[in-house]
């Protein structure tokens, strides 16, 4: 996995842990230091693809954490 792919989902985890919905993909983008839309979509289609996460595409927060902490 990636660094921003790391980031991204402990920032995923810990805004879901913390606010009971998952973030958007602004947060995640800003919160990764991710510059663009592209780039953040890229990293949460690998997430969802190694089987990290899941997601309804089309609708808004809708990621859920699929793994369990290391």
């Amino acid at each position: 996995m990636q660094r921003k792919d790391d980031a991204a989902l402990e920032f995923i985890r810990g805004y879901i842990s913390e606010r009971g919905y998952a973030p958007n993909f602004v947060e995640i983008m800003e919160a990764v230091g991710e510059t663009s839309k592209a780039g953040i979509t890229r990293v949460i289609n690998r997430l969802a693809a190694e089987q990290k996460i899941s997601r309804v595409p089309g609708v808004a927060r809708s990621i859920t954490v699929l793994d369990s902490r290391d």
